[in-house]
């Protein structure tokens, strides 16, 4: 059922304790630059790429049909995208996550890649941007079948680097993935809405305000987490610690602490249930898993995530995973 709601253009205060922020601000929308866009993965601040900001904006898609998230890669040392089939497994262990399977060659170029819901199917389509600020989608081809997976590019939009975090999410839940960004260098982040597909292309809107507070984020996700029915935003802050803020309640909660440990942080339903997960890489290249404990507490968030159970090693080899 698609959610109704009236934050779509208000913003938000990202705050720093878990109180309720005060009214939230309404900005102006900026003035549309002509970008009709959408996207995933984010650079750092400055346009830079990095181990971290690769990961921001990460969420799991199905690129095989069996309704299960998978994990798509890019390998770092000549560029070869590849995607991880779910195993069929749920309890978070080795079997999480098939061995990968390449999709594509010659992605060694691109500033980052990212998988979302694009056209109007359930498969995941593959979302790029160039070193030049150009978005480009590679829709899914509706067979998951090695170098055939994917369909022939279009772009989407041009400019793309006005923004340095990006991630994509359903954010008024109509089965399409919109787009929210940070502007370079500012507090403000914004949404470029999806305006449905015409015929074989997508159209995005003007960005509009959503939200400020964020020029400290490092990364930056998007969820369900407090299962409320709104869209949450999972962040890391400087210091490293995992933080969810509610769009619904408008407050901040810590959910974990020491995440220097983990160089990539991303969203992966891959125990099965409705709830998200969580999946991790550290620095030594193992995959890790945090599973969502179905249970949401405002009084005592750090439970919202279980331990972390260790679903692989050697992911060093990937300087992007979605």
């Amino acid at each position: 059922m698609q959610r109704k709601w009236g934050l779509l253009v208000a913003t938000a205060a990202l705050l720093t304790s878990t109180a309720a922020s005060t009214t939230p601000v309404v900005f102006a929308a900026p003035e549309p630059h002509g970008v009709q866009s959408s996207g995933m993965q984010p650079a750092e601040t400055g346009g830079h790429i990095g181990a971290s900001s690769a990961s921001s904006g990460a969420r799991s898609g199905d690129f095989t049909g069996d309704g299960l998230p998978d994990i798509l890669a890019r390998q770092a040392d000549n560029g070869v995208l590849k995607v991880y089939p779910h195993g069929n497994s749920f309890d978070g262990g080795f079997d999480t996550f098939q061995p990968a399977v390449t999709i594509n060659h010659g992605w060694g170029g691109f500033r980052w890649i990212g998988a979302g819901r694009i056209t109007d199917d359930q498969l995941a389509d593959v979302v790029s941007i160039d070193s030049g600020g150009t978005m480009r989608v590679y829709p899914h081809s509706g067979t998951f079948d090695g170098l055939n997976t994917l369909g022939p590019s279009y772009v989407l939009g041009t400019g793309w680097n006005i923004n340095d975090l990006v991630l994509l999410h359903d954010f008024n839940g109509d089965g399409r993935d919109d787009i929210i960004a940070r502007r370079v260098n500012t507090d403000m982040a914004y949404i470029y809405r999806h305006l449905g597909n015409f015929g074989e292309v997508a159209r995005y809107s003007a960005p509009e305000a959503l939200m400020y507070g964020v020029r400290y984020v490092v990364d930056m996700n998007m969820a369900d987490v407090t299962f409320d029915g709104y869209p949450d935003l999972l962040y890391l802050d400087p210091a490293d610690t995992l933080k969810v803020f509610s769009f619904r309640g408008e407050a901040n909660y810590t959910l974990g602490h020491g995440f220097t440990t983990l160089n990539f942080v991303g969203v992966s339903s891959y125990s099965g249930d409705a709830w998200p997960d969580l999946i991790g890489r550290r620095h030594n290249g193992e995959l890790v898993g945090y599973r969502h404990s179905q249970t949401w507490n405002p009084a005592n968030p750090i439970a919202t995530f279980q331990a972390p159970t260790l679903m692989g090693y050697g992911w060093n080899t990937n300087n992007v995973i979605s």
